[in-house]
């Protein structure tokens, strides 16, 4: 049998974490991390580039992919996250309400940073996202709102940043933050490096939401937050 995880020094209402994957989770975890961030996109972009799939139909299945995969593996601890979350539901909930609230202002402080840095760059990711919303926006938002914040949650928060705080705190913090805004710019960033500054962009909610994680004591506290602030993003697209 795997052992129960252990009660871990944290910034949790208690004072500790709890709710960490098992070494099998984390492990499947760790396995399907490069899988899902370069191989399945390099898979259905074939397909897409082949004319087999559409290219929103191409970017809905690799995130389906990765929601099925972490579904089976990882269940346990999404279970376990929930009814951590739910137990102080009320409490759980102004966290993250607030947590965004500061994540706002964190970005308002490094888009005026980004001004100064970068004035002929245009984030790609974000054109590529406004992109598929105008060619389907429905399958855009389920993918954005509703899929994606739980496979990268369970991933960079639940196999990169709960394990590593077990060790050092500050280290999986940093980690955690760094692998998570690179992984929405890596592939820009290998066309043209320049492309590496919008790195600044994600920091702050790589921070914010290791932060609610780490608070919460529950992946679904990061999960709801992601999924409020990719909601709101959206919101905005559409209106644009």
């Amino acid at each position: 049998m795997e052992e129960k995880n252990q009660k871990r020094p944290g910034l949790g209402r208690h004072g500790e974490m709890t709710n960490l994957q098992s070494k099998r989770e984390y492990l499947y975890a760790l396995l399907f991390l490069p899988v899902y961030i370069i191989g399945i996109p390099a898979i259905f972009s074939s397909l897409y580039y082949s004319g087999v799939m559409s290219e929103i139909d191409a970017n809905y299945a690799c995130y389906a992919v990765g929601l099925v995969y972490v579904m089976v593996t990882c269940w346990g601890f999404l279970k376990e996250g929930y009814h951590s979350f739910v137990e102080k539901l009320l409490e759980n909930i102004l966290v993250v309400i607030v947590g965004y609230l500061v994540l706002n202002m964190l970005n308002i402080f490094v888009q005026m940073l980004m001004q100064q840095v970068l004035t002929n760059l245009d984030n790609l990711n974000n054109d590529a996202i406004e992109a598929l919303a105008e060619t389907d926006t429905g399958k855009t938002t389920a993918l954005a709102v509703l899929i994606a914040p739980i496979v990268e949650e369970v991933l960079f928060r639940g196999g990169i940043f709960g394990p590593l705080a077990k060790k050092h705190r500050i280290i999986a913090y940093t980690v955690s933050i760094i692998l998570f805004s690179m992984y929405h710019v890596w592939a820009y960033a290998l066309l043209d490096p320049a492309y590496l500054w919008y790195m600044l962009m994600y920091l702050p909610s790589g921070f914010m939401l290791c932060l609610i994680y780490d608070w919460t004591d529950s992946i679904w506290g990061s999960i709801f937050m992601h999924m409020m602030v990719n909601a709101v993003a959206m919101s905005a697209v559409g209106a644009i």
